[in-house]
């Protein structure tokens, strides 16, 4: 019988040591500096964490890291049921930092920059539902994921803050509204735009239609729709623009994100002059096969060649 009591009395100081360091505000202070040095490890980042309290039922998680960059997590939860339900907010003063922290789960090839505010809320039960609203590139988005099933509505985005903020040519100024839905286990999904007051910025492609055409695409509203089915790194894209005197039309654009493989054909119609043309092959340096006017073929080979490969190669 005494060696029972020893074994609960032992037990007994064991949870209790357990609670003091893990739930009690001096325990929670002597948690901290570990923390704090397990996430420099991890990120490279410097950080600190500027709130930190863990009780058995709720906890509150405030980190400040490269500067002012935050990220304040708060909420509850409950061991016994396996539960969680916390709100969380998001503020970079730049984009690079994300680069940097998650350099071994993102494509080294992906590149971000400018500010960026998220909140949301996390929510674990029986499922799991997480929540999104963001104000980025001068509009909205709004996002979910049930699960493995990842929904998000962006409205009145402008394209060419979309491309700066992914460090990719500036080549289209339009406002974008549209869906995203994806399952991240299958890795398929299906994205749906709209464009509208969509103008061009200077590009040698639009120079020699402006020359040979005789028109100034420049000045040409162009409004359409961007759809594109996403099957793991398979993307096959439709685009089609069109102005009053005008069009651009991309159906059926095949694109690999692991292989970095396009196989497209672009119909370009500027003030009734047809321009077909056909990528094909790796992105730094497509095949590029172009029916025209004898004159404008010739010219549009070198340019399309020169520009499309700069396009392209930011893409991937």
């Amino acid at each position: 019988m005494k060696v029972f009591y020893w074994i609960v009395g032992c037990v007994i100081v064991l949870l209790g040591t357990l609670y003091i360091i893990l739930f009690t505000p001096s325990g929670n202070a002597l948690l901290k500096p570990y923390i704090e040095e397990s996430i420099r490890k991890e990120t490279q980042v410097k950080s600190e964490l500027t709130v930190f309290r863990l009780t058995p039922i709720a906890f509150s998680f405030h980190l400040l890291f490269n500067g002012n960059n935050t990220i304040f997590f708060d909420g509850s939860y409950s061991i016994l049921r396996k539960s969680i339900d916390a709100i969380y907010q998001i503020n970079l003063e730049e984009l690079k930092t994300l680069e940097h922290i998650f350099k071994k789960e993102i494509d080294n090839s992906l590149q971000l920059k400018g500010p960026f505010t998220a909140e949301g809320r996390v929510r674990k039960v029986k499922d799991l539902d997480f929540s999104m609203l963001s104000s980025i590139a001068d509009g909205k988005l709004n996002a979910t994921l049930h699960n493995d099933d990842l929904k998000a509505k962006f409205t009145n985005m402008q394209t060419i803050k979309l491309l700066d903020i992914f460090m990719y040519p500036k080549i289209f100024n339009a406002t974008i509204n549209g869906t995203l839905d994806y399952n991240l286990i299958r890795e398929k999904g299906d994205v749906n735009a709209q464009l509208t007051n969509g103008k061009f910025t200077k590009n040698e492609v639009l120079d020699l239609a402006k020359k040979y055409a005789s028109i100034n695409m420049y000045k040409e509203d162009f409004n359409g729709d961007l759809n594109a089915k996403i099957d793991k790194k398979d993307i096959i894209a439709t685009m089609k623009l069109k102005s009053n005197h005008s069009s651009i039309t991309a159906k059926g654009t095949k694109l690999n994100t692991q292989t970095k493989t396009i196989d497209s054909k672009i119909d370009i119609n500027a003030n009734g002059n047809p321009i077909e043309v056909r990528l094909k092959g790796d992105v730094s340096e497509p095949k590029v096969l172009i029916k025209a006017d004898e004159l404008i073929q010739r010219e549009a080979t070198k340019v399309i060649v020169k520009e499309i490969s700069k396009y392209l190669q930011n893409f991937f």
